[in-house]
């Protein structure tokens, strides 16, 4: 019974760390908000990788979060326009494993 249990033990560690080694992404989350600090819902944030021009878009949620996964590490543009909004714009660095908190606040205006 000790060589089962010991045998367990070693396939569940072994395999926590094929898991964690298998992680090769970042993401960039975070929330729109206007000049008051309230929430905009429905802002298009669109993150473009410079070094590949690779982008992708999404879609702020009712509480004016968003998140975009799956990223390579490097460095992004982040870009976020809303109706009667400025496009607001940023640029952060993704690394491997971790999530990149971006908040980003709107100016009144047109986009």
């Amino acid at each position: 019974m000790k060589g089962l249990l010991a045998t367990f033990a070693a396939i569940s560690f072994f395999s926590a760390s094929a898991l964690a080694q298998g992680t090769v992404t970042g993401a960039i989350s975070g929330k729109v908000t206007d000049p008051q600090g309230a929430i905009v819902t429905g802002a298009t944030v669109t993150v473009t990788n410079p070094a590949t021009n690779a982008s992708v878009s999404v879609t702020t949620a009712d509480d004016g979060v968003f998140k975009v996964t799956n990223l390579q590490p490097g460095k992004y543009r982040v870009e976020t326009t809303a109706t009667g909004f400025g496009k607001g714009t940023a640029e952060v660095i993704v690394e491997v494993g971790a999530t990149t908190n971006l908040d980003m606040p709107l100016k009144i205006g047109e986009a």
